[in-house]
């Protein structure tokens, strides 16, 4: 990551706009992003979650005090927040030693299944 100019992070920024489309995760279209610049795994995911870093404390600043005023603070708030937040912790820590070791084959094999197995039930249901 050393070596990112601004410009790659603008087009590793502006490939999070695919992710508006339905069933395409940001995460995976920023990291696509940066292999195709040429970043290495370890690198791509974790700029890929850094970047998730500003909206998620947007959402925090935006959606708290809403929380607090329809419910106030109550323990299955603060269990639900921490719980989320080591599930969080735990879950970028596993995926970075994996990448670090692996390709990210196995993610594209599991999105291509899903999804023909998704065209298949919208078909067979159609």
């Amino acid at each position: 990551m050393a070596r990112m100019r601004w410009f790659e992070a603008l087009m590793i920024g502006t490939a999070q706009v695919v992710a508006l489309v339905p069933g395409v995760s940001r995460s995976g279209s920023t990291i696509s992003a940066s292999r195709i610049l040429k970043f290495d795994r370890q690198s791509a995911a974790i700029f890929s979650f850094l970047m998730s870093m500003p909206i998620t404390a947007a959402a925090i600043v935006l959606k708290v005090p809403e929380v607090i005023r329809e419910g106030g603070y109550n323990l299955p708030l603060i269990v639900g927040v921490l719980s989320a937040g080591i599930s969080s912790w735990l879950a970028i820590s596993v995926l970075l030693k994996f990448v670090s070791r692996h390709s990210y084959g196995v993610f594209a094999l599991y999105r291509v299944v899903l999804g023909v197995v998704v065209l298949a039930i919208i078909y067979l249901r159609g």
